[in-house]
């Protein structure tokens, strides 16, 4: 069984953090690591978010695999809103306020 790595996206997700997203999840893929983990919960929701997140999938889909999203409804909207629910599947997690 292969062991669940995680990467947590913060802040504003611009171009860098995007071609550092695909690099590690490329090498993570190379290394063996399946399936890895995206977690978006803390980043700013916006384009380039969404972005990171198509062109990850992308590398993943390139190996002949995928990455699991973790995000928030604004995250799902935002995805739905361009078009991309085909490339970047979110996995909703709810916020801290629901358990307030």
């Amino acid at each position: 069984m292969d062991p669940d790595v995680t990467v947590d996206l913060a802040g504003v997700v611009d171009d860098d953090a995007a071609e550092s997203l695909c690099s590690i999840v490329r090498r993570l893929l190379d290394a063996g690591i399946d399936p890895v983990t995206v977690d978006a919960l803390a980043a700013a929701v916006d384009l380039g978010l969404v972005g990171a997140l198509a062109r990850a999938q992308v590398v993943a889909r390139r190996s002949g695999r995928t990455i699991e999203v973790r995000g928030d409804e604004r995250l799902v909207v935002l995805v739905e809103l361009v078009g991309l629910t085909e490339v970047v599947q979110v996995t909703v997690v709810p916020s801290d306020e629901e358990g307030r």
